[in-house]
Formats: C-alpha cells, sequence, structure tokens
C-alpha cells in the first residue's frame, strides 16, 4: 500500500530464497494496494491469486514473518 511496495517483494525474494523448506511449510501471503490479502504461488508474478479473508488466517499459518516496508511497515 506504500511506495515502498517494490522493496518489500525484494525483501519476500530474498527471504524465500534462503528459506528452510524442509523444516517449514511456506505460505505466500500478498496485502495488495487496497488491503486485499490473498495467498500467491509465484512472487515475481503474484499468480494464482486467492482471496484470503482475515478471519482464515489462523487457518491458513502458525507464524506469521511480515515484510512490509514504508508507511504501513516500518514507519
Amino acid at each position: 500500500m506504500s511506495n515502498e511496495a517494490l522493496v518489500s517483494l525484494a525483501s519476500a525474494k530474498n527471504i524465500i530464497k534462503h528459506f528452510d523448506y524442509k523444516k517449514h511449510k511456506l505460505v505466500l501471503i500478498y496485502r495488495d494496494k487496497d488491503g486485499t490479502f490473498y495467498t500467491i504461488k509465484d512472487i515475481s508474478t503474484l499468480s494464482q491469486k486467492k482471496i484470503l479473508p482475515i478471519h482464515d488466517f489462523k487457518k491458513t499459518f502458525d507464524i506469521a514473518f511480515p515484510i512490509t516496508h514504508g508507511k504501513y511497515g516500518e514507519d
């Protein structure tokens, strides 16, 4: 939602590259500029987006690692 959305995507790509897939299952969540959350399969193309309602977060993942820069992140 901020002007640093591309920085957030670059950070996510770096984490995905070094993620330990043998120990954990990775679920990619993308927040669109309108505030809608999606699960996605590919961070590069944001493909296969499926809306993820906030009330389904607990069903989807146990631990979140937010990677958000800018206005709604570290600001």
